[in-house]
């Protein structure tokens, strides 16, 4: 009986063996992958709250793809890349001039969106009164630090290519995110930054004009870094139908990826800060053209010179400029 004991364990000891080893077999090809959410145009309490943000949205993405997702929150853009450069972030919520400023090295799964859509207004925003932007002119500007183009986007995006940030304002002072100009604007240290509408009516703060309405972040994976069946589990659980994030002011889900808007954001930081698109213009005739008065029934017939071609682009849309 001692003998047939000693099989039984000696067996179930194998048995044991074969399962342990089995199982570290499937957790060293079961894959981790590492999400870098970056989002310095949203206005977190503090860095404890964005941390917590993250790993919630994590989590999240975990439950509806059954991947294994960790999440890290970035708010200096240097920290992010340093992090992208060495291979530790596979996926992000970033940002969409981040990706938009190198499209290629990112595959794009969904949008953010909220309670005002894709794009939420933008604003000119200060802790005092000021009528209109005009009275900005040569005024201190904050704005994040948020892209390598970031006078780009806010001049040809924010503001339509009308306003040129880096002539108009007297100086731009760089922070790491919009809580950071805040505080600025509270102290003094700047006249003004931009930012999204509704989050600075929340904080007390004037709004001396409203703005084109600017994309909420993105989620991307970062080259190839996520493939095969992994990737298809993301797109399934994502990028079909979206997904409920947890809810942070302007942003509360993921959409169906528009790859229109991010087409768009690329191609207006590519252009110089306050360089206005062609379409954007009036059609105007050639510089040496005349209109023939006399053709429309005119009593004494003449020839009207239209002016310089320089002169017939259509007026900016700030008429308090």
């Amino acid at each position: 009986m001692v003998a047939n004991r000693s099989i039984i364990v000696a067996g179930s000891m194998a048995l044991v063996l074969v399962l342990t080893t089995a199982a570290v077999a499937q957790q060293a090809t079961a894959q981790n992958y590492d999400l870098a959410v970056y989002t310095p145009r949203l206005l977190f309490a503090d860095n404890v709250a964005r941390s917590l943000y993250a790993k919630k949205v994590a989590t999240t993405l975990s439950s509806a793809t059954g991947l294994t997702i960790h999440g890290r929150a970035f708010s200096r853009r240097s920290d992010l890349r340093n992090f992208m450069s060495t291979g530790r972030v596979d996926l992000v919520l970033a940002d969409v001039g981040l990706v938009a400023s190198n499209p290629r090295h990112y595959r794009v799964i969904a949008s953010g969106t909220g309670p005002e859509g894709n794009s939420p207004t933008y604003a000119v925003l200060s802790s005092k009164e000021y009528k209109g932007i005009g009275a900005l002119k040569g005024k201190r500007l904050g704005l994040p630090d948020a892209t390598l183009n970031e006078v780009s986007m806010i001049s040809n995006i924010a503001f339509e290519g009308e306003v040129d940030v880096n002539r108009f304002f007297g100086n731009i002072r760089w922070a790491h995110d919009i809580r950071e100009l805040v505080g600025w604007l509270k102290t003094g240290r700047v006249d003004c930054t931009v930012g999204y509408a509704s989050w600075g009516r929340k904080r007390g703060l004037k709004i001396v004009s409203t703005l084109r309405g600017v994309p909420l972040p993105v989620l991307a994976v970062i080259g190839n870094h996520i493939k095969g069946r992994d990737l298809a589990a993301l797109q399934n659980g994502v990028a079909q139908h979206g997904l409920d994030l947890p809810a942070h002011g302007l942003l509360t889900r993921l959409a169906p990826a528009r790859l229109d808007l991010l087409s768009e954001v690329s191609k207006m930081m590519a252009l110089n800060a306050g360089e206005r698109p062609a379409a954007n213009a009036i059609w105007s005739p050639a510089q040496m053209e005349q209109l023939p008065i006399g053709s429309y029934g005119a009593t004494a017939p003449k020839a009207l010179d239209l002016g310089p071609i320089n002169d017939r682009w259509r007026m900016p849309d700030y008429a308090d400029l």
